[in-house]
């Protein structure tokens, strides 16, 4: 079996290299398409009011995707528990 298997990768070595060689040329034309996005999906629906309150803070301080925000209110923020915590 693997020297029938041998021999007719042996005859057709020229059409199978033509094959590969068109295969990976068309693989790599396509390569150059590829696109990545960073867009996360939405988790709340558009009509959410968390979701309206940050689309309004998008539209006042802009949008950097490397930049992340977080936000306490409280009177006992600088108490070493609270702080700690």
């Amino acid at each position: 079996m693997w020297t029938v298997f041998a021999r007719i990768i042996l005859r057709n070595r020229l059409a199978i290299l033509i094959v590969t060689g068109i295969i990976t040329v068309f693989m790599a034309y396509l390569a150059f398409k590829v696109e990545l996005t960073y867009n996360g999906t939405r988790i709340l629906p558009e009509d959410d009011s968390t979701n309206i309150e940050y689309e309004a803070f998008k539209t006042q301080f802009g949008e950097d995707g490397s930049v992340m925000a977080v936000g306490i209110q409280s009177d006992k923020l600088f108490q070493k528990d609270v702080f700690n915590a």
